[in-house]
């Protein structure tokens, strides 16, 4: 019987990181997508803020689109700050807010109490001395006991809207360092309160170079208001011609084999996930032993402190 000692909490958050490490299948059919990404990151790079959903069943490369649009942030000098939501995510009030505020002052998840205090009191004071005032009011978003008392009896909305202007006030101090790009995985698991803040967010940033940039599976309602600056990217399942190709990259399919090739395309529907794992399932019968599995992505890691 083998035996197993848990040693701690893997960094990896998203479905996406843990199979980057195993290594992801080629980025096919979406080069029309990502060109709309960057016709939208270079309007909000410019100071044109920018709302984009990516909208697409599960499966059909969302988190991939997302990931292979950083590398054109980067380029154009956006700071990433990365938050995503989960399936148990609507229960947890703020947690996207929550991780994106650690990511973004690096706290770490056991990071003492002081160290709480002294990352965030520094990045604050960092970006503008006017921002030391919010302190209190983000150490307790943290979950970490307010010392003023003032505070501790404070109405639980008054606070909340406080928070929120404290953070708006942040982006916009960090927007004159750097255009700001938020990237939100799954938007609809989040919480109301957080959903809210984007919807207040999304209204007040046409003239600040800030992206939001996230992704949805349909039939749920979007937090943002139809606007000029508001904008859907709809991911279709690949053409047969692309899923073919995306399988004979994934096996070293041989002419032969085309028959076999068809059927799996068919199978899968032009959903690239279901596609990879129809021939994992081959190589774990041994039917495609032969077959080169995909190779490590050169994707770089995310980015969500802003710079010195």
């Amino acid at each position: 019987m083998a035996v197993y000692e848990l040693l701690g909490l893997d960094p990896s958050r998203s479905r996406l990181t843990v199979r980057t490490a195993a290594g992801l299948s080629p980025f096919l059919g979406r080069a029309r997508e990502l060109a709309q990404l960057q016709e939208f990151a270079t309007l909000a790079a410019a100071g044109r803020g920018q709302v984009v959903t990516v909208l697409g069943e599960a499966g059909l490369g969302k988190s991939r689109l997302l990931e292979e649009s950083k590398p054109l942030l980067r380029t154009l000098g956006f700071l990433l700050i990365e938050g995503e939501g989960f399936a148990y995510g609507k229960t947890r009030a703020h947690a996207p807010l929550i991780d994106m505020l650690k990511r973004y002052c690096g706290i770490a998840e056991h990071d003492p109490v002081a160290s709480y205090h002294e990352k965030l009191q520094r990045m604050l004071t960092g970006m503008h001395a006017s921002m030391a005032t919010f302190a209190p009011l983000f150490l307790d978003l943290l979950g970490v006991a307010p010392e003023d008392p003032a505070l501790a009896t404070m109405p639980g909305e008054a606070k909340l809207q406080q928070i929120f202007a404290g953070i708006k006030r942040l982006i916009a101090f960090q927007c004159q360092r750097q255009p700001v790009a938020f990237l939100i995985e799954d938007l609809h698991w989040l919480d109301p309160h957080s959903l809210g803040f984007l919807r207040n967010l999304a209204t007040s940033l046409e003239t600040l170079p800030v992206l939001i940039l996230s992704s949805s599976r349909p039939g749920y309602e979007m937090p943002w208001e139809e606007q000029a600056h508001v904008h859907l990217v709809h991911l279709e399942p690949l053409p047969p011609e692309v899923s073919t190709t995306l399988f004979s990259a994934l096996t070293g399919a041989l002419p032969s084999e085309a028959a076999l090739a068809a059927s799996i395309c068919q199978r899968s529907g032009g959903n690239p996930l279901f596609l990879e794992e129809l021939v994992h399932a081959l190589h774990e019968t041994g039917a495609l032993t032969d077959a080169p599995h995909p190779q490590p992505s050169p994707l770089s890691p995310p980015e969500w402190r802003s710079e010195e």
